[in-house]
């Protein structure tokens, strides 16, 4: 995981995090409720499947014009705060767990951790996690 260097982002304790899925790259929101206990969450909807934007506008409108999400007024603070920056804390690469020549040698393993590190924290939001 890339080293998070956006402080707005570290005191809201929200992350943008661009996903690599399918070749396709979108954004979301990962962060911590601190309303709930500070459980790490991924941006989901009302049934609880994980949002994807492919563009950064529309991603601020939905998060600016909806109640629905995880610890809502800090996200709307962070996401309009002066200092956010418009560019991803983290890249969750999705693709990694489709590749045959994956192993233990791979220069992405790190990558690879983060990313079951980050869909556990959504198993576990879920109430799926086994």
């Amino acid at each position: 995981m890339e080293e998070l260097l956006n402080i707005v982002s570290e005191e809201y304790r929200k992350y943008l995090i661009e996903v690599i899925y399918e070749g396709h790259h979108y954004f979301t929101v990962w962060g911590t409720d601190l309303v709930d206990n500070d459980i790490d969450k991924w941006l989901v909807n009302e049934t609880g499947h994980m949002m994807l934007f492919t563009n950064l506008p529309s991603l601020q409108t939905t998060l600016n014009t909806s109640s629905c999400f995880f610890d809502n007024e800090n996200i709307r603070k962070w996401i309009n705060h002066s200092d956010w920056q418009n560019k991803p804390d983290s890249l969750s690469n999705f693709d990694l767990l489709l590749q045959d020549d994956f192993n233990y040698r791979h220069p992405s393993l790190i990558d690879l951790y983060y990313l079951i590190g980050v869909l556990e924290d959504f198993a576990i939001q879920r109430g799926t996690k086994r």
